[in-house]
């Protein structure tokens, strides 16, 4: 029995938790699901599949925000829940989850205790104490972590200068479904019709949660330069959050809003990607994003800040534009450049997708993590 934790149910977290859970080999492992829905009501349906597919899923609601009492009760329930499992191993995502979930773990008695941060949160760009706090929690508590997985060689590296152990660090990388990816696609004139654009606009397309991480707002103030140029051109955004009302007003302020699309949350996001002639992924910070993984796959060229591991996914000029973050110009001008070179973005597109295809595959990823479950189970280690 593997116990997995979540409260973060939303974007890549909540994509590598359902993908995990979906393609683990039920014949050698018994998968559960300790996990909150008040952050995306997508991820009810995602939940109820998978508890039609026999993993046991316990809904629990937990704060995201630090909250000693609600955080306390969270703990207890999931002892409680674990105790009622009896898994071989609990594996816990992003930070709530993390500290939740090794705390109950502890309590529980349960050995084999894996975590993935999904970004550490002293990668985060906030305040100096916060994240001073953060890399204290995170040291301390990966003391109590068998094994914990970064998804790109720069988390690796984060977790290393505040002095993890690198023998509790294992790097396996997000990976994605590029035939299932292909069959879920949609025609792009069809797509773009039905949202109202021009078959033949030009689509800069974005995916994701608007929050201070994805930096949307450096691509709302590139939008005047790539309009001089290409003034047909939508800028797309596909994805909801706190920053909405922010962007919109930034886009009015900035004479764009005509030309910006604010779609807002949609059940599968991947299904509107090939509408896009580029994607911009302009992140402050980040680990593997899955959007930048799933575009490429898909065959849509990619410009993307140099943000955390994109650029060991983006990691040759043939396969995207990776720009500095928080500099719309350099957005501007890769757009632009990307936009004028219809045989370029051909060539990029071709070259992403093979690309995806031999090194950030699903059936990978699955592998190595089930490497490691079986390694932990047959003999934990605390290294």
């Amino acid at each position: 029995r593997i116990t997995h934790v979540v409260e973060s149910t939303t974007g890549g977290v909540r994509r590598h938790v359902v993908d995990v859970l979906s393609h683990l080999d039920h014949r050698s492992y018994a998968p559960s699901l300790f996990c909150s829905m008040t952050r995306d009501h997508f991820f009810e349906h995602d939940a109820q599949q998978l508890a039609n597919s026999g993993v046991d899923v316990r809904s629990f609601p937990m704060r995201r925000a630090i909250s000693p009492a609600a955080d306390l009760r969270a703990i207890l329930a999931l002892r409680s829940f674990l105790t009622e499992q009896k898994p071989a191993l609990i594996h816990t995502h992003s930070t709530k989850a993390g500290i939740i979930g090794r705390a109950a773990a502890a309590l529980a008695g349960v050995c084999a205790v894996v975590h993935t941060p999904h970004v550490f949160p002293f990668q985060i760009r906030t305040h100096i104490l916060l994240r001073l706090a953060a890399a204290v929690t995170e040291l301390a508590l990966s003391r109590t972590t068998s094994k914990i997985i970064c998804v790109s060689e720069s988390e690796k590296e984060a977790a290393i200068r505040v002095g993890i152990s690198p023998g509790r660090l294992l790097v396996i990388r997000n990976g994605v479904d590029s035939e299932a990816l292909a069959s879920l696609s949609t025609d792009p004139i069809e797509t773009r019709c039905r949202l109202g654009i021009a078959a033949s606009a030009n689509v800069v397309g974005f995916v994701g949660r608007l929050a201070p991480q994805k930096g949307v707002e450096y691509l709302i103030r590139a939008a005047p330069q790539i309009l001089r140029e290409f003034p047909g051109t939508t800028f797309l955004a596909v994805g909801d959050g706190p920053m909405r009302e922010k962007l919109l007003r930034e886009a009015r302020q900035m004479g764009v809003a005509c030309n910006c699309v604010f779609l807002g949350a949609v059940a599968d996001a991947r299904s509107i990607i090939t509408a896009f002639t580029v994607l911009v992924l302009p992140s402050r910070w980040e680990s593997a994003p899955y959007a930048l993984l799933e575009a490429m796959a898909l065959g849509v060229p990619a410009v993307a800040s140099s943000a955390g591991g994109i650029p060991e996914i983006i990691s040759s000029q043939n396969l995207g534009v990776v720009v500095p973050p928080g500099n719309p110009h350099a957005i501007a001008q890769a757009v632009c450049s990307l936009l004028r070179d219809p045989q370029g973005r051909e060539d990029i597109a071709r070259a992403a997708k093979e690309h995806v295809r031999n090194r950030f595959t699903l059936s990978a990823m699955m592998s190595a993590l089930e490497k490691l479950y079986s390694d932990l189970i047959d003999g934990p280690e605390r290294t």
